[in-house]
C-alpha cells in the first residue's frame, strides 16, 4: 500500500501542471487562486511536487520516488533521471511559450508526457511496468474523483 501511495504521488506530479493551471484567478491585488473544492485540492497538493520548482528539483523528486517504488537499479535510476529532467525542461519551455491556445498547449503537454512514459517503460522490467501501470490507473481514478 505504501508503494502504491508513493507511485500515485509520482504520477500526480506528471499531471500537476494541468490540474493546477486550470484554477481561476481573482484580481484582488494579490491574485490568489480560487478553488471550488478546497479540501480535495489541498489533499492532492500533498501528493504533488510544486510545478514552479526548478526542473532539476522536480526530476530529483520523481526519480527518487520512482527508485523506491519500482526498485530501480542504479543504471535505470540514472536513465530515468535523465528522462525526467529532459521532460521537466520541455514542460518549462512549453509553459514559457504558452499562448492563448489552451488546447494546443494541452496537446503538446500530453505528447511530452506520453514520450516520457514510453521512454521509461523501455527501461523497466515487466514487473516494474505492471506496477507503473497500476499506479497510473489508480491516479487517474483519484483525479476523476477530485473533479
Amino acid at each position: 500500500m505504501k508503494k502504491l501511495f508513493c507511485i500515485l504521488a509520482i504520477i500526480g506530479l506528471f499531471f500537476a501542471t494541468e490540474t493546477f493551471a486550470q484554477q481561476g484567478r481573482v484580481a484582488n491585488g494579490k491574485n490568489k487562486a480560487v478553488t471550488k473544492k478546497k479540501g480535495k485540492v489541498k489533499a492532492a497538493k500533498r501528493l504533488l511536487i510544486d510545478a514552479n520548482k526548478p526542473a532539476t528539483e522536480r526530476a530529483d523528486f520523481l526519480t527518487s520516488s520512482m527508485t523506491s517504488m519500482l526498485a530501480l537499479n542504479p543504471q535505470q535510476q540514472s536513465e530515468v533521471y535523465q528522462i525526467n529532467l529532459n521532460t521537466a525542461k520541455k514542460v518549462d519551455i512549453l509553459r514559457a511559450d504558452r499562448n492563448s491556445d489552451i488546447r494546443g498547449f494541452k496537446r503538446q503537454l500530453k505528447e511530452v508526457y506520453s514520450n516520457r512514459d514510453r521512454a521509461i517503460k523501455r527501461l523497466l522490467t515487466s514487473t516494474q511496468i505492471n506496477s507503473y501501470r497500476e499506479v497510473k490507473r489508480a491516479l487517474k481514478e483519484t483525479r476523476k474523483n477530485m473533479h
